[in-house]
């Protein structure tokens, strides 16, 4: 698994690199099929409260999961979008582990179909 850490606007601060490693290693325990994680840190230099953002897309064999949330703070984006991609990833992998589920389409229904619509 390869983790990059890119910000744009600002510079990677060791607390939020420290916070980043400990919520990848949670992730870690859901999917252990993650190809490549990317967080990038984006900082918007206006004076608004909130242009924060913190974006994680995760790259697996089949499938690619990318969250993006914004926070007053970096930290908080962090923690949001650190959540949210655990959510996503707890679903995706539950729906890995569910059964192939066979379709309830036979020829004995489809026929009763047709012929109850008087096509046959």
């Amino acid at each position: 698994m390869v983790l990059e850490i890119e910000a744009q606007g600002i510079q990677v601060h060791p607390g939020w690199r420290a916070m980043i490693d400990d919520g990848i290693r949670k992730l870690k325990r859901f999917s252990s099929e993650v190809v490549r994680i990317r967080v990038t840190l984006i900082a918007n230099r206006h004076h608004v409260l909130g242009n924060n953002e913190a974006r994680l897309t995760i790259h697996l064999p089949n499938a690619q999961i990318v969250r993006a949330k914004k926070g007053a703070q970096m930290g908080d984006a962090i923690r949001a979008v650190l959540g949210a991609t655990e959510r996503a990833l707890k679903k995706y992998s539950q729906k890995r582990r569910q059964p192939y589920q066979k379709t309830r389409c036979r020829l004995s229904n489809i026929r009763q179909t047709l012929v109850s619509r008087r096509f046959i």
